[in-house]
C-alpha cells in the first residue's frame, strides 16, 4: 500500500475535524436543544413529530443515546479514511481530490448550518 501524500493528510485532518465539529453539534441537538413548534426560531431546532433530528437517524433512531451517536459517527470517520485510502492506492490522483473536496463541504456546510441556527459545540 503506499503512503498517503502530503496533501492528502491534510484534506483528510482537515474532514476528520469538521466531522468532531459536526459530532459535537448532533450531540447539542440532544443534550441542549429545546424543540421549536413553527416557524423563526433562531436559537432552538425546529422539528416536528415526524422529522427525525439526526442525519443518522435511520442508524440510530430519532432518539439515539449518546453510544450510538458515538459509535454512528465513528464509523462515518472510519470509513470516510478507508475510503480515502483505497481512492489513494487504485483511483486516478483526481478522484481522491475530488472525494476529500466534495466531503469537506458537504461537512462543512452541514457544520456552518447547523451553527448558524444555534447548534453549538461542547468540548
Amino acid at each position: 500500500m503506499n503512503a498517503l501524500p502530503a496533501d492528502v493528510w491534510v484534506e483528510e485532518g482537515v474532514y476528520q475535524a469538521i466531522h468532531v465539529l459536526d459530532l459535537q453539534q448532533t450531540l447539542d441537538i440532544k443534550h441542549f436543544s429545546k424543540p421549536c413548534v413553527g416557524v423563526g426560531c433562531p436559537h432552538y431546532y425546529f422539528i416536528t413529530e415526524s422529522e427525525n433530528i439526526f442525519d443518522l437517524g435511520w442508524i440510530v433512531g430519532s432518539r439515539p443515546s449518546d453510544r450510538a451517536i458515538y459509535t454512528a459517527m465513528g464509523t462515518r470517520a472510519v470509513l470516510h479514511g478507508a475510503i480515502t485510502l483505497a481512492l489513494n492506492e487504485w483511483a486516478p490522483k483526481w478522484a481522491t481530490r475530488v472525494w476529500e473536496i466534495t466531503t469537506i463541504s458537504v461537512d462543512g456546510l452541514t457544520v456552518r448550518h447547523n451553527h448558524e441556527i444555534g447548534l453549538r459545540v461542547h468540548f
